[in-house]
């Protein structure tokens, strides 16, 4: 039992550290935080085509079906290199694509709730839910680059909570740990 608190002790301060550091990271440098996520996700990309086009190619060896899996990591692989050269571009991109479904998403909320929940005691909840909806997806629609950089000091703020929490939990363990003895 022991050997586990201890176990869980460094795992919690381990990510509690890690937590903090990149919140404070993403509070001090939203921009340069979010290019740098996108980078890693096209790496990713990248990495992860190149092991499929390792088992498309062995597919194609075995004489078995490997058209898709080819297609696929080309595309990824593409797509990645897309996201590694044009990294800012590409956030904005994501950005306007999450505000187009965003806004599509708020609208249909207050259709269904005008249409589908006359009468009904969560209408007025629906109808706040789908302007924020809306109103969120017209910010970064017209506003991509700087609302990603809002939302990053939002997750930054919660990451430096989040490590925090695990920290407490890590001295919280200690004296359990201090207590058994």
């Amino acid at each position: 039992m022991e050997a586990k608190i201890k176990h869980y002790r460094i795992s919690l301060l381990i990510n509690g550290v890690i937590a903090i550091l990149f919140g404070l990271f993403a509070l001090f440098v939203p921009g340069g935080t979010a290019l740098t996520v996108v980078k890693y996700f096209g790496l990713v990309l990248i990495i992860g085509g190149g092991f499929g086009l390792v088992n498309a190619m062995q597919n194609m060896k075995l004489k078995k079906s490997y058209f898709s899996i080819l297609f696929s990591s080309i595309v990824g692989i593409l797509a990645g290199l897309f996201i590694m050269i044009y990294t800012s571009k590409s956030l904005e991109i994501f950005a306007i694509v999450i505000g187009i479904w965003a806004v599509i998403l708020g609208v249909m909320q207050l259709i269904i709730a005008w249409n589908v929940m006359s009468g009904n005691k969560s209408k007025k909840l629906v109808v706040f839910n789908g302007i924020l909806t809306l109103v969120f997806g017209l910010i970064l629609f017209f506003n991509p680059l700087e609302s990603v950089k809002a939302l990053t000091v939002v997750v930054g703020i919660l990451a430096l909570m989040f490590g925090g929490i695990l920290i407490y939990l890590n001295i919280i363990f200690s004296n359990i740990e201090q207590s058994d003895k």
